[in-house]
């Protein structure tokens, strides 16, 4: 009976293994052969301190991976459900061998707004063919 509740789980475990393959292939290829982009980490933080304050500078740290050329990286802003872009930075090379991913950092000055406004910043890193994938944090200014 051991043995066959082992070999039930093993099955099991093998076929939930090849359903995420699957999956992770369906959100990340298109037909064709061209890649998304991944988004490995974001990071909002204050240049100084640890506190995000009113007008003071913060920085974005993107950590991403791409199997195609990547064209740009956009920076955008939203306050009260109005989206801003900040900022589109071409590709440069900034391959770290360590983490075996892209490393960005982007420094920013926070907008004057009042305490407890919530401000989410949204990268967009888009490939030479058009694929892009994004991710966004939030933070409250005090």
């Amino acid at each position: 009976m051991k043995h066959i509740i082992l070999y039930l789980f093993l099955i099991t475990t093998a076929i939930s293994c090849y359903d995420a393959e699957e999956f992770w292939l369906d959100e990340n290829i298109k037909e064709g052969g061209t890649y998304y982009p991944v988004i490995q980490i974001l990071t909002v933080t204050p240049s100084s301190g640890d506190v995000f304050e009113s007008g003071k500078e913060i920085n974005i740290a993107l950590q991403y991976w791409s199997r195609d050329e990547v064209k740009e990286i956009k920076y955008y802003q939203t306050i009260d459900g109005v989206e801003t872009l900040i900022d589109t930075k071409p590709y440069t090379p900034s391959f770290d061998p360590v983490s075996e991913a892209e490393l960005y950092n982007y420094t920013t000055t926070l907008p004057s707004v009042d305490s407890g406004t919530s401000v989410e910043y949204r990268v967009s890193v888009t490939t030479v063919f058009d694929l892009s994938r994004e991710s966004s944090k939030t933070v409250t200014v005090n």
